[in-house]
């Protein structure tokens, strides 16, 4: 299948590929929490630095607040996606998966990189996890069928 094609399923296989997609992302969720990936850290950062360079705003506060519960949350994120794609709540599912997966990424990305800058030993089987449910993640999330947009 080619990147920005639509596919053509069946009602029926449409199900079919969703329940597999809300059970991979359950899976990689579930990963995700064991292995403590978070991107909170990260947004934390860049919120500092927003506020740093533009100065402090209470909208901008909030938007930030939203994205760190959200990257605190990331597996749980991941594992509420799986569960809209079984209940057929495609479009949402996939937003959820992006912000959980992309967070999940930032986070373990910053770990990795700390790690290493202060020389400290990294938990092998943890990064190990993450990545796989990423991997997982991102595999569900395009294994997903929405319904057709009635026009």
């Amino acid at each position: 299948m080619m990147l920005g094609k639509k596919k053509d399923v069946s009602a029926g296989d449409r199900k079919v590929h969703n329940k597999q997609a809300g059970m991979l992302a359950i899976i990689a969720g579930i990963l995700l929490i064991i292995a403590g990936v978070t991107g909170a850290a990260a947004w934390e950062a860049i919120q500092s630095y927003v506020e740093d360079t533009f100065g402090d705003n209470a909208t901008m506060e909030i938007v930030f607040l939203i994205f760190i519960l959200i990257a605190s949350l990331g597996g749980i994120v991941v594992v509420l996606g799986g569960w809209l794609f079984m209940r057929e709540k495609v479009r949402t599912a996939k937003f959820l998966l992006m912000l959980g997966v992309g967070m999940g990424l930032v986070g373990l990305i910053i770990t990795v990189m700390v790690a290493i800058k202060e020389g400290t030993m990294l938990n092998l089987s943890a990064i190990g996890l993450g990545f796989v449910g990423i991997i997982l993640s991102v595999v569900a999330r395009s294994r997903a069928v929405a319904k057709d947009i009635k026009k």
